[in-house]
């Protein structure tokens, strides 16, 4: 985490007076293992203005992803190794099982309690990975992976979490059932989110006759 947020330039370099001292602990504890290395990385630091942070969420703040990053990386095991245990007897083991691999461990886990860096201490924890982006990680990532290794999916597929609607989906799904459909026909099921997602990059994304030549019904005949 110290060289990710190190060479990212968006380490402070001095504490800020609203700083609580937990901050100050947190900050010093990645100031103390960034400094020893800090000279090996010298020739791609970051400078902060590389960065667009202007209206990105505080959930979504780069501190915050490279938490989790750390938190998944830094581990004896290999990411593939780790990625191969997950259990895929149920669904709830297995989700409970991806959440696990993004859980945040001492000192990181002074993110589960500010929302970011020197914010007011929440008195309910705050999970580095929410839900949306563990349903996203989950059907895009985790889950082809599990299949292409061999593992037994199709519970899994059956029960896979939906993600936040995103362009991709209201595009396409406006194309499939009109502008008035329902969007409960897919907004709670990560699986009809995936076929629509996949619809639109075999049949929508090249094609610019505003479906008027369209392939998918002469493919669903």
């Amino acid at each position: 985490y110290a060289v990710l947020l190190g060479v990212s330039g968006l380490l402070p370099s001095k504490p800020r007076p609203r700083w609580d001292a937990q901050t100050r602990e947190f900050i010093r504890h990645v100031w103390d293992a960034w400094w020893p290395q800090q000279a090996q990385w010298q020739n791609v630091l970051l400078p902060k203005r590389a960065w667009t942070l202007s209206g990105v969420r505080p959930q979504n703040h780069p501190a915050r992803r490279f938490a989790a990053a750390a938190s998944f990386a830094c581990c004896p095991e290999s990411a593939s190794a780790r990625l191969s245990a997950i259990p895929t007897t149920t669904p709830d083991s297995w989700r409970e099982a991806v959440a696990a691999l993004f859980a945040a461990a001492s000192p990181l886990d002074y993110w589960q309690s500010h929302i970011s860096l020197g914010s007011k201490l929440r008195d309910n924890p705050i999970a580095i990975v929410g839900q949306p982006r563990l349903s996203a990680l989950n059907g895009n990532v985790i889950l082809p992976f599990l299949a292409a290794s061999g593992q037994p999916t199709a519970s899994l597929i059956r029960a896979l979490p939906p993600e936040q609607n995103n362009a991709i989906i209201r595009q396409t799904a406006h194309a499939l059932f009109g502008r008035d459909h329902n969007p409960l026909l897919y907004s709670k099921s990560g699986l009809r989110q995936q076929g629509i997602m996949q619809i639109f990059h075999d049949f929508c994304l090249n094609d610019r006759s505003g479906c008027q030549e369209c392939e998918f019904p002469r493919a669903l005949q």
